[in-house]
Order: C-alpha cells, then sequence, then structure tokens
C-alpha cells in the first residue's frame, strides 16, 4: 500500500480492507505490516540485445542500484543468463560476492564476444531463480532485468505464472526498452514485454523501465535509474500480510479483488493498492 509520496502506508488493520472473490464479500480477518529480511534473486538478462551500449550499462547499474539502496539486512543472489543461465552467485556466498560479480560484468568488453547467438530464455531464468529460493518463505522476490523479449525458453508461461502463485513469490521487472512503452516492438515468436508485465502484477509485484529512445546522452550515465528502482525497492521491503477467508474454494487461478476503504465507506483514492491479482488453486 504506497502513499502519493511512494512510501509503504502505516497504521492499517483489517478493518480498512474490503476483498471481493467472485462477486461475493471475502472477510478479511487480520492485516500486518511485514518488515522482516527478504531474499532477492537478481535475474540479469546478458543476451545480444542487452549486451549493447547503453542497456548493458543501465542493466548493471540497476543491480547495483538494487544492493547499495536495500535495507542492509536484505539477501541477494545472481544469476545471468542468454539462451540459458550462465553464472550464479548464491545466498551462501553474500551480498559483497553479488557486487563484485556485477562490477566484473560491468567491465565486460561485450563488442569482442564471438560465440554462438545469444537468444532470450528469460522464462527458464525465471524458473532457475525460484530454484535458489527453495523452500520459499514469506516476501522472497525475482528481480528480472531485461528487455522483456523471450525468444529461447523452454517453459511456458502459465506454468511459470502458477509456480509463482503457489509459492507466493513475488516478480518485480526492470525494463530497458527502445521505444515508449505504449509501443512496444513485436519480435515474431516471442513473449512481449507486456507479458511479463501482466505476470509481476499477478504475483503482487512491480514494474519500471527506461525508455532507450529518450535516454539522456552520453550513454554511460546511468544516474537516472535509482529514482525508478527506489519504488520497487519500498514495496519489496515492507508490505501487509492478509489473512482471509473465501466464499469458496479456488478451484482454478483466479482473479480477486482488494480495497482500501475510508472510514466513509469509500474507496481510499489516495492509496496504491499492490496485491497479488491472481489467487493460486487451493482446497
Amino acid at each position: 500500500m504506497l502513499t502519493p509520496s511512494g512510501h509503504t502506508a502505516t497504521g492499517l488493520t483489517e478493518k480498512d480492507f474490503q476483498a471481493e472473490y467472485q462477486h461475493q464479500a471475502v472477510q478479511v480477518v487480520s492485516a500486518k505490516l511485514e518488515t522482516h529480511p527478504r531474499r532477492v534473486v537478481l535475474v540479469l538478462d546478458a543476451s545480444a540485445s542487452m549486451t549493447t551500449t547503453p542497456n548493458w550499462h543501465l542493466a548493471v547499474a540497476a543491480a547495483e542500484g538494487m544492493i547499495i539502496n536495500a535495507p542492509a539486512d536484505t539477501s541477494f543472489a545472481l544469476l545471468t543468463f542468454a539462451t540459458h543461465v550462465e553464472t550464479t552467485t548464491g545466498f551462501g556466498e553474500g551480498a559483497a560476492a553479488v557486487a563484485k560479480q556485477l562490477s566484473t560484468l560491468g567491465a565486460k568488453n561485450w563488442s569482442k564476444y564471438h560465440g554462438p547467438p545469444r537468444k532470450t530464455a528469460l522464462l527458464d531464468a525465471l524458473v532457475e531463480g525460484l530454484d535458489l529460493l527453495q523452500p520459499p518463505a514469506l516476501g522472497d522476490v525475482v528481480f528480472a532485468i531485461t528487455d522483456g523479449e523471450d525468444t529461447a525458453s523452454r517453459n511456458q508461461l502459465p506454468e511459470v505464472q502458477g509456480r509463482f502463485l503457489s509459492e507466493s513469490v513475488r516478480l518485480f521487472c526492470f525494463f530497458t526498452i527502445p521505444t515508449a512503452v505504449a509501443t512496444w516492438p513485436q519480435v515474431p515468436d516471442s513473449i512481449q514485454p507486456v507479458a511479463f508485465a501482466t505476470l509481476a502484477h499477478a504475483t503482487g509485484g512491480g514494474v519500471a523501465w527506461v525508455d532507450l529512445s529518450s535516454w539522456q546522452t552520453p550513454n554511460t550515465d546511468v544516474s537516472g535509474v535509482l529514482p525508478r528502482i527506489v519504488p520497487l525497492l519500498r514495496e519489496i521491503a515492507d508490505f501487509y500480510r492478509l489473512e482471509f477467508r473465501l466464499p469458496r474454494a479456488v478451484k482454478k487461478e483466479s482473479t480477486w479483488k482488494l480495497r482500501v476503504m475510508e472510514d466513509s465507506g469509500k474507496r481510499n483514492s489516495r492509496l496504491q493498492v499492490i496485491y497479488p491479482e491472481k489467487l493460486s488453486p487451493c482446497p
């Protein structure tokens, strides 16, 4: 629940929430603000379209900005991928090891690469990111830094979404895109950024992006990345955990509605409500 200034709303109780499932009221039993340490898997796209300037500089800067500006008790892991996952730095190695690996990646000269084509298997990388979080814990996050075009995954979007929902892991995406969001390019035989943005919202995560067509020169200037990252960090760090009773069992993935209400009984339009928009099947 974010205020107009982008901060987490505090002091809310179960009485402030109103929920609906299949046109029936949902009883919200409890609401608790959760602020315990988080685990974040950074999934960095190193496919051919991402290893150009300024894409690569912005992507690495976004990952470094996450580590530098996250709460000190946040744990990080990192994996890089193209056609398949190429490097992995696990949680046990610590944030310093992740930062060192990012520094090495940021200095990499991709113009000297002459290996096989570097396609994009983003869904496969997300699944391997989930594997690093086993067993999943409350507040776990997979954070993808990518241009959002998947051209090589073996995994399918519905199955990946089902796993995120069943394990209660949130997906966040930071996109570097060549044009304005409204005109994201359509690449034949690929999954598009809009699909991954929809997946992120379904899990209760969020999305930010850099429009490369309007990015200021010089191409190595990455100072504008941080303001886009900070709101996502706030969403990751603090959220409300709700306990509620549904009017019926969820037989298949289903949408539901959640609102914050004012004392007058009207919807509180000042707060941005970010929540998992899909419910996972349950008895």
